[in-house]
């Protein structure tokens, strides 16, 4: 979707946000909520980071240092 979309977005209703950045990808999924996106991915092996934004807290993939 992009800012001029007029597809409706309801509450419940899955997404998946795919970047892409040269020589690596990430993917997330979410659902759509009231009070704002619930992650349904998280990360499991990667170290983490917290990230609290705008009242809302995420669990989020930091860089893996070898």
């Amino acid at each position: 979707m992009k800012p001029d979309s007029t597809e409706k977005v309801l509450e419940n209703q899955c997404f998946c946000w795919n970047p892409s950045v040269s020589g690596t990808k990430s993917e997330d999924a979410f659902i759509v909520r009231s009070d704002g996106p619930q992650f349904i991915t998280k990360p499991m092996v990667f170290p983490t980071m917290d990230i609290d934004y705008e009242g809302s807290h995420f669990l989020r993939p930091a860089l893996l240092e070898k």
